[in-house]
């Protein structure tokens, strides 16, 4: 009678199914994992380029607005809209004069929560990019009557993507006091 004996040889040549299975779980959760860390660091990554991108429209925005009051003749009110949002800011100068004009017009404006600046007789130049929006612009004239006349702005710029939480996280507002030129 032959018996028949199982070695330890035998007995740890290739996988069970229970080892295989054991392996394909542990692969499976090791590949979750890494996608949540990688989605993670997209995630972030698009977060602080949206947030850079917020900062730098608001700041040029705010430069060119500043630089043109400063050089502005004074604020026109018939056509501006003060301490309310959507503001709009209409300055009267005689910088870059259109041909046979003494005075010019520049506005500044919201339209469908993006800031344009207009120049009599031109297009409307957008001043942030289309993933910017602005939430809240306001002016305020300061000392209307006096000989040194400023203006108050007060703006709200935050990344415009639909759909997501990233609008609200990547919001910007600046406020800043400009005197018009005093000469």
């Amino acid at each position: 009678m032959k018996r028949f004996t199982l070695s330890k040889r035998s007995a740890s040549r290739g996988l069970t199914l229970v080892s295989a299975l054991v392996y394909v779980a542990l692969l499976a959760l090791v590949a979750v994992l890494l996608t949540r860390f990688a989605s993670g660091i997209i995630r972030t990554n698009t977060q602080s380029q949206l947030a850079g991108e917020v900062i730098d429209n608001a700041q040029r925005a705010l430069a060119i607005i500043t630089a043109e009051i400063q050089q502005a003749d004074g604020v026109y009110t018939p056509t501006s809209v003060l301490a309310t949002h959507p503001g709009q800011l209409s300055l009267a100068s005689e910088n870059n004069l259109p041909a046979d004009e003494n005075i010019t017009y520049i506005d500044f404006y919201v339209d469908d929560e993006h800031l344009y600046l207009k120049r009599e007789g031109g297009a409307a130049a957008l001043l942030t990019s289309a993933r910017v929006k602005v939430n809240n612009l306001q002016f305020t004239h300061l000392n209307p009557t006096s000989e040194h006349q400023a203006v108050r702005i007060a703006a709200m710029f935050a990344a415009d993507v639909p759909g997501t939480d990233l609008q609200t996280q990547t919001a910007i507002t600046l406020t800043s006091t400009v005197s018009l030129r005093a000469y």
